[in-house]
This record gives structure tokens, C-alpha cells and sequence, in this order.
């Protein structure tokens, strides 16, 4: 059987314009949460060094059924041969489901910020950790199980209406727990959110519940 890597790099390399070659850089993964990442072998992979892996639990004793992965990496100048270099990271977390659960996520969120730690260059006197923002670039993703509060005064079928039609689907975003809390900067300080409905929405029910992305 095929290894998860050899099936993904193929599938890079399919839809890849120039059907260029990947290669991966790195892999972390903690109990259901994971992350690979990849880079062109024929330019991008040759550059990346400093390759660190992390992970953090969130949830009941840490246990890691809610948490966080991370993989950080330096890329040196690729156009000029003298400059230091800029630092990535990439961190996939699944914080706590359901939507009465607001306030779990946003902690789940300050935790990882606060633990999931990477040890600063090797070539440091001091023993130090930086956390996820003290980047160049951060990407932050996953199933981070932020749900849509619809108004009060909205039944469930105009909602269900609302969101297959698409019309209105604007309005929604006032509602949005994710966009509420970032604005408030409760959660992904800093950072900018993609396009609200670039994938076409699906939605389903839970006890109630709207789930915003599926």
C-alpha cells in the first residue's frame, strides 16, 4: 500500500502547472491532529533549513483530543544570497466543538499561542523558546469549530433557506463567531481570514447548531 506521503506528493505533482516535484519538508502529529508540509524540489526545497516540529494538548488534562501541530522552517534568501533568511510556521489545531462552547475555543486558541513553544537557534547561549507569532510568516488552519449565531428572531428554515440560496449570505458574517471574536482580538490576532464563502457552503445541524464551514 501506498504511504499518506506518496499519495498526497502525488497528487501535488498532478495539478502541479509545470508538473513540478515536492518533496516533504516536515511532519507533525499528535494523536487526530497532523500536518505535512511540502515544498518544489527543484527551487524552494533546497533553501529550507532549521526544521522543527511541536505539538500542545488542549482540553481535559491536556490529553490532546482538542490541541495543536506545528512545523517551522527557515527559507534563506532566494534572490539574494546575503539576506538572513525569513522564518514560516504553520500550526493546524481542532479546538472544542459545539456552539455554546465559544469561550472554550478562545482559550483553547490562547493556550496554543501560550505552549506550542519552538527552541530558538541552536547557536544561542540562553535556552530559549519563541511562541507562533515571533515569525516571519504564520499560517494558522484547521478545524477550529467556530459556528454561525443566527439572529434570534430566525427559524431554522429561513436559515436553511438563507444559506442554499446564497442570497443574503453577507448578512451572515455579522453573525459569525470567529469574525466577532477576531474583531474583539480574542483569537488570530493579526492575521487575515480568507475569502468568508470561497468554497460553496453545506451546512448541518447539531442539537441546533450551525456549522459554518464543512
Amino acid at each position: 500500500m501506498r504511504s499518506r506521503d506518496e499519495l498526497i506528493r502525488s497528487q501535488l505533482e498532478v495539478h502541479a502547472p509545470q508538473r513540478e516535484s515536492y518533496v516533504l519538508v516536515a511532519k507533525s502529529v499528535y494523536v487526530g491532529i497532523a500536518l505535512l508540509v511540502y515544498a518544489r524540489d527543484d527551487n524552494v526545497a533546497k533553501h529550507i533549513t532549521d526544521v522543527q516540529t511541536q505539538w500542545t494538548g488542549c482540553g481535559p488534562c491536556w490529553l490532546g483530543n482538542k490541541g495543536a501541530v506545528g512545523v517551522r522552517f527557515k527559507i534563506a534568501g532566494l534572490d539574494d544570497v546575503d539576506s538572513p533568511g525569513e522564518i514560516y510556521t504553520f500550526v493546524n489545531a481542532h479546538l472544542t466543538a459545539h456552539q455554546p462552547n465559544l469561550n472554550k475555543r478562545i482559550n483553547d486558541y490562547r493556550h496554543i499561542v501560550q505552549t506550542l513553544l519552538f527552541p530558538n537557534s541552536a547557536a544561542s547561549s540562553v535556552h530559549e523558546y519563541s511562541n507562533i507569532y515571533q515569525t516571519t510568516h504564520l499560517f494558522f488552519f484547521g478545524d477550529l469549530n467556530f459556528r454561525i449565531d443566527p439572529p434570534e428572531d430566525m427559524n431554522r428554515l429561513e436559515l436553511e433557506n438563507l444559506i442554499r440560496s446564497g442570497s443574503g449570505r453577507e448578512g451572515l458574517k455579522l453573525h459569525d463567531q470567529l469574525k466577532k471574536s477576531q474583531d474583539k482580538g480574542l483569537v488570530l490576532q493579526s492575521l487575515r481570514e480568507g475569502e468568508f464563502w470561497r468554497f460553496q457552503c453545506t451546512y448541518k445541524y447539531e442539537h441546533g447548531e450551525v456549522d459554518q464551514y464543512q
